[in-house]
């Protein structure tokens, strides 16, 4: 018999806002970013002691600041955003794992992808995220899942169809 899990969950701003910064935080040209905003401030303070302008003190560390708090606040206002464009229902999502691929409906719209169009998928704490062609982010919170067998049986359908991109955290034994 082939091995399946089902579950449904309510879709909310901070599942999106999650998975928004969880990407972002992924994201190689965000971490390059990161580096330059450092080397920058970096020269920065290296200009200061030269000139010893009082002006130049704290505007590296404000420029960090500021770039560590736009990051969370942009991911948040997009999730905001996001979730005022759903269209009522779209917020009640159902799910299938399986031996075939993903199945994931709401009140408006119906997508499966096949183990093959999957990139990659990664577990945290709270959710798996399966990385489809381009941005294509699939959002699959546990709370979703009846209980944590299920979370385990979806656990090793992904392990089993996607070797090495996947990358979840350890069977639980049981």
């Amino acid at each position: 018999m082939a091995e399946a899990v089902e579950g449904s969950f309510e879709l909310t701003q901070g599942d999106i806002a999650k998975a928004r910064l969880w990407f972002i935080l992924r994201n190689k040209l965000f971490v390059a970013f990161g580096a330059v905003a450092l080397g920058w401030a970096g020269w920065l303070v290296f200009c200061s002691l030269l000139t010893y302008g009082p002006s130049w003190e704290l505007l590296p560390y404000l420029l960090l600041l500021a770039f560590w708090i736009f990051v969370p606040l942009s991911a948040w206002l997009g999730a905001r955003q996001y979730m005022r464009h759903l269209a009522p229902g779209q917020t009640q999502q159902r799910l299938r794992i399986s031996q075939e691929g993903l199945e994931q409906q709401d009140g408006q719209a119906y997508g499966r992808n096949s183990w093959e169009t999957v990139l990659s998928a990664y577990e945290t704490g709270d959710a798996f995220y399966l990385r489809a062609a381009g941005p294509l982010l699939r959002l699959i919170p546990k709370r979703a899942f009846a209980t944590p067998t299920d979370v385990d049986i979806a656990r090793r359908i992904m392990r089993e169809h996607l070797g090495k991109r996947a990358h979840l955290r350890a069977d639980v034994p049981g």
